[in-house]
């Protein structure tokens, strides 16, 4: 059990670490960064919104714009983003 949360967590931290990464190289602003990285952790509008202390429709704002700006179309090309970074 121990070793899986701590998989876990290694996992979650090397995520958070491409998604600064990607952000970074993407010109994204603090606040993209911080929807993008919940986005590729999995979370939907409502609970980043919760979250981050900001509507719903904000969050959408921020994550259609990290979506043009990172030419992808979907939560799930999100998610594999960070992965592929993650993996490479």
């Amino acid at each position: 059990c121990d070793r899986n949360s701590r998989r876990s967590f290694d996992s979650d931290r090397l995520i958070d670490e491409n998604c600064r990464r990607i952000a970074e190289t993407h010109g994204l602003s603090k606040r993209q960064a911080e929807v993008f990285a919940l986005l590729a952790h999995g979370y939907d509008i409502p609970t980043i919104a919760k979250k981050l202390y900001v509507s719903e429709n904000t969050v959408r704002t921020h994550a259609k714009k990290n979506y043009a700006t990172l030419e992808v179309h979907s939560k799930q090309e999100i998610i594999e983003l960070s992965n592929a970074s993650y993996d490479a």
